[in-house]
């Protein structure tokens, strides 16, 4: 057995964002006016406005039996499709059966890491600050871990600057074992361009170094042209992408994601691991997961039309109180969230949970994060009741009587 394999979750530190959950959000009445996702969507609305006839019959005639380790054929045929849309067609197809891998999200991250074999003698890169666990396993395992941070302008917006990762790159004699990154980016909404997006891959190539890309925001970019290729058909050799139904397309009670990468050897490690954690995923999960797929572009619409009409509810808030915050003259670039500074001095942390004491309404600090500090804080825009908790958030910053504004 690999070495990396025989330190789990014995030595894993506490996920700190999941724990700041588990500390807040089953008291009641809590309201999140943080959250990463979108608004969800009922089984009785998934199969009555978006499943096809095939789907709806392999619904009703569903066996509950254990289903295939790899995941149902038909899912996985969707993914090798979608991703084969965007690939060089002087490259052989992806295949399904091959280089396609159904699992739950978090679980991809687990094992796509695992399957790296990130040791001491391994050094990682990750866009940081960002999800824990994207930089967390291959620390535990020994890995060196570079943090590729964004600059700020002086209006707040966060950028990530493909120069700081060539510096990263080139800093150490240590190989690099592989680039991680998550864009469109949680927390920050960040998203490079396709110029700067062909730069990272070049990097990576350079180092000879594994693309590992959480593309679970994949489709909701603000127009059509910024959306990226992801990174299993950009770069064929190295280029792994993990995605999910869970923050596009309105089902992350499902469930349901996948890894895909052409490196058969790598794909057939995460099987091995996968061995040891759930085997197999459920069977309505599978199904849900399909009926997603075959209806992405109307789940993805529906997704995109929340998040555009939270954002600019946001926005307003934000420019009326400017002298208090700011995330940038334009905003995120992408997905369903923002990165709010506070002003120099303030404790976001103490902010976000004056807030949580006095009105109930869940804001998510940046010290929560790897390198985020105590200056920001998340805000997510993707439900349906987003206008409605802006309008709670925003009376509470119209007078200094209230306890969470004299904080800032």
């Amino acid at each position: 057995m690999h070495p990396t394999r025989r330190r789990l979750f014995n030595t894993f530190p506490a996920f700190k964002l999941e724990r700041h959950f588990a500390k807040y959000e089953h008291l009641h009445p809590i309201t999140h006016l943080c959250a990463s996702d979108t608004e969800s969507i009922t089984v009785r609305d998934a199969l009555r406005h978006y499943a096809d006839p095939e789907v709806r019959k392999l619904w009703i005639d569903m066996d509950l039996a254990y289903t295939e380790v790899k995941g149902h054929p038909l899912l996985l045929q969707e993914l090798a499709s979608f991703y084969n849309s965007y690939a060089d067609p002087h490259l052989p197809p992806l295949r399904s059966e091959q280089h396609v891998q159904e699992l739950a999200p978090q679980e991809g991250i687990l094992l796509g890491t695992l399957a790296l074999n990130c040791d001491a003698a391994s050094r990682i890169i990750v866009t940081s600050p960002g999800y824990q666990s994207l930089h967390q396993i291959a620390a535990t395992n020994g890995a060196q871990i570079s943090h590729w941070t964004p600059r700020y302008d002086p209006d707040g917006g966060a950028r990530f600057h493909v120069d700081d990762l060539h510096q990263l790159a080139s800093a150490s004699p240590e190989p690099l074992r592989a680039v991680v990154v998550n864009f469109p980016h949680n927390p920050t909404g960040c998203l490079p361009t396709a110029l700067e997006w062909g730069s990272i891959i070049a990097i990576a190539k350079e180092h000879d170094a594994f693309l590992f890309s959480d593309e679970m925001y994949h489709g909701l970019e603000q127009s059509p042209e910024q959306c990226l290729t992801p990174a299993v058909t950009a770069y064929p050799e190295k280029g792994i992408s993990l995605g999910g139904v869970s923050k596009s397309m309105g089902m992350p009670g499902a469930r349901v994601g996948w890894i895909a990468c052409r490196n058969v050897e790598y794909m057939q490690e995460i099987a091995s691991l996968r061995d040891y954690t759930t085997i197999c995923s459920s069977a309505p999960s599978q199904l849900l997961g399909l009926l997603a797929l075959r209806a992405r572009e109307q789940l993805q619409q529906r997704a995109r039309t929340f998040t555009e009409q939270g954002r600019m509810c946001v926005a307003r808030v934000i420019q009326e109180h400017q002298h208090l915050f700011k995330w940038g003259r334009h905003g995120p670039q992408a997905g369903p969230m923002g990165w709010v500074q506070v002003n120099e001095g303030v404790s976001a942390s103490d902010y976000c949970h004056a807030l949580i004491e006095s009105t109930g309404i869940m804001l998510l600090p940046s010290n929560v994060y790897e390198c985020g500090g105590d200056q920001c804080f998340r805000i997510g825009f993707g439900r349906s009741d987003t206008n409605e908790v802006v309008a709670v958030w925003e009376q509470t910053l119209m007078g200094r009587q209230h306890p969470e504004t004299r904080v800032l």
